[in-house]
Parts: C-alpha cells; sequence; structure tokens
C-alpha cells in the first residue's frame, strides 16, 4: 500500500471528514505539489541548471511512477509546458514515462508537443528523429 493510500484513512480518521472532502484536499495537494515541481523544473532550465532539472524530472515522476499514481503523472505530463524546456529535458519526461506510456494518455500527445518544440527550438529534423525516434 502507498504512503498516500495510508493517509486517506488516516485523514478520514482524524478530521472527521467525509471520505469525498478527504480525496478533494488530496487532489488539491496533488495539484500544488506538481505546479511546485513544474515551475521548479522550469526556473532551473531557465538558469541553464539542465542538469540539475533532469534529476528533479526523474525522481519526481519515478516516485510516483513507482507507487502507481499514474492519474498524478498523467496530470503533470499534460501541465509541463514541453516550450520552456530543452530537448534534454523534455526527453527526460519521455523516457521515464515510457514503460507505463500504455497506461498514460497524455504520453502520446506530449510526444507530439515535444517534436513540434524542439522543431520551434531550432533543432534539425535528423536530430529530432535521433532523440524521439525510438520513443514512437
Amino acid at each position: 500500500m502507498t504512503a498516500s493510500a495510508f493517509a486517506i484513512p488516516q485523514l478520514y480518521r482524524a478530521k472527521h471528514l467525509s471520505l469525498g472532502e478527504v480525496r478533494q484536499a488530496k487532489e488539491k495537494m496533488d495539484a500544488r505539489k506538481r505546479r511546485e515541481f513544474l515551475t521548479g523544473v522550469h526556473r532551473l532550465v531557465a538558469a541553464e541548471k539542465s542538469r540539475k532539472a533532469l534529476a528533479r524530472i526523474y525522481d519526481f515522476l519515478d516516485d510516483l511512477v513507482l507507487h502507481d499514481h499514474l492519474s498524478g503523472v498523467d496530470e503533470t505530463l499534460k501541465e509541463v509546458d514541453v516550450e520552456e524546456l530543452d530537448p534534454t529535458c523534455i526527453l527526460g519526461f519521455l523516457s521515464i514515462t515510457f514503460p507505463v506510456r500504455d497506461r498514460l494518455p497524455a504520453w502520446a500527445p506530449l510526444l507530439v508537443r515535444s517534436r513540434a518544440a524542439c522543431m520551434k527550438q531550432g533543432v534539425s529534423e535528423d536530430k529530432i528523429e535521433r532523440l524521439f525516434g525510438a520513443l514512437g
């Protein structure tokens, strides 16, 4: 059972909230964490600290995948602004989620957005094919 699975019953008992209220509070907390994560990644890329950004991407998404919180992964993939990322970080979002891509409705659209963002950034079509060719 994941840490978040423990949190719902504990909140339910501790605060005497309805299960619906607890789920709503958890969703708000998850949305806040995603916004903070994405803002941090975008700031690191803007400061030309792509390696740190990539490490943060892998840590955040790997934790969600390992705890089978795929709805959180999917929401993150929907919300990421790939036009603010460099190709390395864009590829990070795709590669860390590649093993579970079939369970993420937002994965294929992210791949399309990622290719377009790289083209917009002036990455050659040949390099884009090398970067994304194995992914789909």
